[in-house]
């Protein structure tokens, strides 16, 4: 499992930088971090925790044996204090604390000397030192937990940040070398200097819950910054410096990923489905209203006018329907069309006649009879029975006897021609 890491400093209300930290990853095996701060002026302090986070650095894991190999880092660490000691006496007194926390995927393991505090928090709800305090605020502690003395008394104590074990070149006092210690997928670990602890530990909980909701690498690098800002945001004269490392388990999937992904994959599914309804829709609504009139607005010719051997004609052009085929209409009605916005047709005005027999049938119009039919009335134009040709008849011809063309229906018959009949009216 991956782990993400978060690193923070700042050097505080002092002249100078004493901590150090640094990171090694092992791939999958797991990651080294290293916390040191340093101690015995602006030169010693700065130089001891820099050697030792250096020699840490060096770590290996021999076999499965951790614990072993971090105590062997930490005696590195150690000698490479005392060799730089006997080469620069000015600087006899320097020394440092120092934090050596290997993370698995399961696990962590440590080795650690001095003050600097190594915190557990679990469930974003508790929050605990690990870690040996070796120091005098340690020991007050202690006492203050087996009521020897008052809270008060151990905060106040001119003695408390002393030290009783570091790494200086010298036989180590303390060594808190822990055995694997098993860790869940939640939790986080926090290595720190001991200027973070001017906050309180409730307070360091409350901003790590706040900025790490979810543990991703970005998330666990805004605590580790906002942890430091906090603490010299609090103004506390002579501030020491402050180090943060986070560590923690990535999650293997952000909530955006786990409860979005899928409605999103489902959305080019859910388009074809309604732009598929909707072209039913168009079709069905065609079918009804546009499929039977033309854009001219007449009406449709009967279905008996349509055979397999000729299609329907023109909806826009028929008025007549083919010989053989015409069904008998009422009193007062008319198969012929008006096209809507028209002047009605000299065949509205007056009956009319089929002077050729076999090519058209006489067509009764709604209106009146103004006149008696005469053997010589205006044909009708229409489909003959027998060459399926179309014939009309306009309002000026019939009066004048000029003739006029009309194309044939974009429905009409393949075998149809364009033919222009010539018009006379025999009342003139």
């Amino acid at each position: 499992m991956k782990i993400a890491v978060g690193m923070y400093q700042n050097q505080g209300g002092r002249e100078y930088q004493q901590d150090a930290m640094a990171i090694k990853q092992f791939g999958s095996l797991g990651v080294l971090a290293i916390l040191a701060d340093g101690m015995g002026g602006y030169e010693g302090g700065e130089i001891a925790s820099r050697l030792a986070s250096e020699k840490m650095r060096e770590f290996t894991i021999e076999g499965e044996d951790v614990g072993a190999s971090l105590r062997k880092s930490l005696d590195r660490a150690n000698e490479s204090i005392r060799a730089y000691k006997q080469e620069h006496p000015e600087v006899q007194s320097m020394g440092t604390t120092l934090i050596g926390c290997f993370m698995t995927d399961s696990s962590c393991q440590w080795v650690s000397v001095g003050d600097s505090p190594l915190l557990l928090i679990r469930d974003r709800s508790q929050i605990e030192r690990i870690n040996a305090n070796h120091s005098v605020a340690g020991l007050l502690d202690l006492q203050v937990r087996n009521g020897e003395i008052s809270a008060e008394e151990a905060q106040s104590s001119p003695q408390r940040h002393m030290l009783t074990s570091a790494v200086s070149g010298e036989e180590i006092p303390n060594v808190d070398l822990s055995t694997p210690f098993r860790l869940r997928r939640d939790d986080l670990l926090i290595l720190a200097s001991d200027g973070v602890e001017t906050l309180d530990p409730q307070r360091i909980l409350e901003i790590v819950r706040t900025h790490v909701p979810v543990t991703t690498q970005e998330n666990v690098q805004h605590a580790a910054e906002a942890l430091v800002r906090e603490v010299i945001a609090a103004g506390k004269p002579n501030q020491d410096n402050v180090t943060v490392i986070i560590l923690g388990y990535l999650e293997e999937q952000e909530p955006q990923t786990r409860f979005y992904r899928p409605a999103e994959e489902k959305k080019p599914w859910l388009w074809i489905g309604l732009g598929g309804a909707l072209l039913a829709i168009l079709l069905l609504a065609w079918s009804f209203w546009g499929g039977g009139k033309s854009d001219q607005g007449v009406h449709p010719a009967p279905a008996t006018s349509v055979t397999p051997a000729q299609p329907a004609p023109s909806r826009e052009h028929r008025q007549d329907q083919p010989q053989h085929k015409q069904a008998e209409k009422p009193e007062g009605k008319t198969p012929a069309a008006v096209k809507k916005g028209e002047n009605r047709t000299a065949a509205d005005s007056a009956d009319k006649k089929a002077s050729k027999p076999g090519k058209s049938r006489k067509a009764e119009q709604p209106k009146a009879k103004t006149e008696p039919e005469k053997p010589g009335a205006a044909k009708q134009g229409g489909y003959g029975a027998d060459t399926g040709t179309q014939k009309s008849v306009s309002p000026k011809s019939a009066a004048a006897g000029v003739k006029e063309k009309e194309p044939a229906g974009e429905g009409a018959s393949k075998a149809a021609k364009k033919i222009h009949i010539e018009i006379k009216d025999k009342k003139q």
